[in-house]
């Protein structure tokens, strides 16, 4: 239940700061991804990271021990393959 929590405290977070940046920009028109980025002061950074940190647990909370080990066993070959881009299609198989 703690998880669902985190995940609903974390989405409506991420809402009101996407709308705030929305409203920010959109007032002059530049509003493209490197601009809102570059913008950002260390306020709203650190309030994006705890965006995520939330998200993050309340994932984990929710899938269980179990999918959360598989999903991090999973990300990492995702990296791994990231890494060796750009790849051979016969290479492209599960681990």
């Amino acid at each position: 239940m703690i998880g669902l929590y985190f995940l609903a405290d974390g989405f409506a977070e991420l809402c009101r700061f996407t709308f705030s940046q929305g409203f920010s920009y959109a007032l002059d028109g530049s509003a493209t991804l490197k601009s809102i980025w570059t913008g950002m002061t260390r306020f709203q950074v650190s309030a994006f990271l705890q965006i995520m940190v939330k998200l993050t647990i309340g994932a984990a909370l929710v899938l269980g021990r179990g999918a959360t080990v598989a999903t991090l066993r999973q990300a990492r070959y995702w990296v791994k393959k990231w890494r060796a881009w750009p790849y051979e299609p016969d290479e492209d198989r599960a681990h």
